[in-house]
């Protein structure tokens, strides 16, 4: 092999490498993105449930009326739920959005 056969060989390799390096992650990112969408909703879960000790602390100490608390606590109970089981949340938003269509074509009848 001459010089320019060398040059040659070792610049594909580089390119080769630099391919690799840049789109083997997109190849395999089902699994980085499944952990930082885990993250994300431990994330989420956890200042939910700093929101939950907060709402209760606050109704103890009479910060805030029992009606306030039980929609807040509600509210934020819905949201862990959600997290917790997505697969209700979307047949519920599915279920919601024929409930409505229902409805409103009742209202016109």
């Amino acid at each position: 092999m001459d010089g320019s056969a060398v040059v040659s060989f070792l610049g594909i390799l580089l390119i080769i490498g630099v391919a690799g390096y840049i789109f083997v992650p997109y190849l395999l990112g089902s699994d980085s993105h499944r952990a930082k969408e885990k993250t994300s909703k431990n994330d989420i879960k956890s200042s939910l449930l700093s929101s939950l000790a907060d709402l209760v602390y606050d109704y103890k100490s009479g910060k805030i009326s029992e009606e306030d608390y039980k929609k807040l606590r509600m509210e934020i109970e819905a949201k862990l739920y959600a997290i917790e089981h997505p697969e209700v949340s979307k047949e519920r938003k599915g279920l919601n959005n024929d409930d409505s269509s229902g409805k409103e074509s009742n209202q016109k009848n």
